[in-house]
């Protein structure tokens, strides 16, 4: 389908005028499931390779285990989701809306094998993609809480909001930062052979 609208607004409003409100969710269960699974290993992966390579640094040097234990946690979380991206994308740009196994098996067939049609188009794309967004996500979040501490002692009381202003902060540069690679990825991914 070639759209005129050229606005993320028109686009909505497109969609929904000719699919329907549920077409706006094309693409759920490989999200849901996909970032289930990546959840655990981005999250639990970080702490426990960060805590490794803590044990390493000295105590000033805390950042370099942070980065370190995102940038590890991201890659095995990238390639844990990327089967699921693969499939989210495509379910996203048909009329139908198949299912998460009737999709990766036609992604398997179009493009010549399980490799090739679940990991091999995207896969360096979107570990590009996560594992700046993670670094950046991991280290400003640190960088923040640590400042807003140093220099207001009493946001200790509050941990939660501090937190929530750090991860705020931490999360819209990670996607600045990563979002020339999230196009690059969504241009890999739709592109037609030939």
């Amino acid at each position: 389908q070639t759209s005129a609208a050229t606005s993320a607004v028109d686009v909505t409003k497109e969609i929904y005028e000719e699919d329907g409100l549920l077409a706006l969710f094309a693409g759920w269960e490989p999200i849901i499931v996909g970032y289930f699974i990546n959840g655990f290993f981005a999250f639990g992966l970080t702490e426990f390779l960060k805590r490794i390579v803590a044990a390493q640094l000295a105590s000033d040097q805390a950042w370099a285990a942070t980065v370190v234990g995102s940038l590890g946690a991201a890659v095995v979380a990238v390639a844990v989701v990327t089967p699921f991206e693969a499939a989210k994308v495509r379910i996203q740009t048909l009329k139908a809306n198949p299912s998460l196994l009737d999709t990766w098996l036609v992604l398997i067939e179009e493009r010549g094998g399980w490799y090739e049609g679940l990991f091999g188009r995207s896969l360096g794309a979107l570990i590009a993609k996560d594992v700046v967004f993670a670094a950046f996500k991991f280290a400003v979040f640190d960088a923040v809480r640590g400042a807003i501490l140093q220099a207001y002692p009493p946001a200790a009381n509050d941990a939660l909001f501090v937190s929530i202003i750090a991860g705020a902060v931490a999360g819209a540069c990670g996607a600045v930062a990563s979002q020339p690679l999230d196009t690059t990825f969504a241009r890999v991914e739709t592109a037609r052979p030939g």
